[in-house]
């Protein structure tokens, strides 16, 4: 009777483990508000050419993220990068879907890479290629949607200019 219930006990132990591996490893990694900085600062930073007439700022509305390896994230949305006057005019603009490769580094995230469709003719071909297919109706879609973009990247130059 003592070997059955060691028995038992073990083939409950290892579905266990393996519930709970399954369960862990098959969890979608979260959006952080850290990653979200991280994308905001280098889109502002590195993805629209400066005139100089103002301040560039960048928003992100997430649409979502892969897991690529331990410390690599796809992550996916659509994002607005304008620069900004003093008067609160936007001097240049670039408002576009972006597949970023993110790091998770011992203090936070940093962007290493951004892809983005090109235009005209090679758009949903681009589109295809470098979204998942949940997201690619949603960017599709988006230019004819109503947001609050803009709104966003204004409250973050007025904050900036007060």
């Amino acid at each position: 009777m003592h070997l059955r219930e060691s028995r038992r006990f073990a083939v409950l132990l290892s579905t266990l483990l393996v519930v709970l591996f399954a369960l862990t490893g098959c969890q979608e990694a979260q959006f952080s508000e850290q990653m979200k900085d991280s994308i905001e600062s280098y889109a502002s930073s590195q993805m629209l050419p400066a005139r100089d007439l103002g301040t560039t700022f960048a928003e992100l509305d997430f649409f979502g993220l892969t897991k690529v390896s331990q410390s690599i994230y796809y992550v996916y949305g659509w994002c607005l990068m304008a620069e900004v006057d003093r008067e609160l005019k936007v001097v240049s603009a670039a408002s576009l879907p972006v597949k970023f490769t993110i790091q998770r580094q011992s203090f936070g995230y940093k962007v290493v890479d951004h892809e983005i469709p090109g235009s005209g003719t090679q758009y949903a071909a681009d589109v295809k290629t470098l979204f998942p297919a949940k997201y690619q109706q949603r960017l599709f879609d988006y230019p004819k949607q109503q947001t609050n973009l803009e709104q966003r990247v204004l409250d973050k130059a007025r904050a900036h200019y007060r």
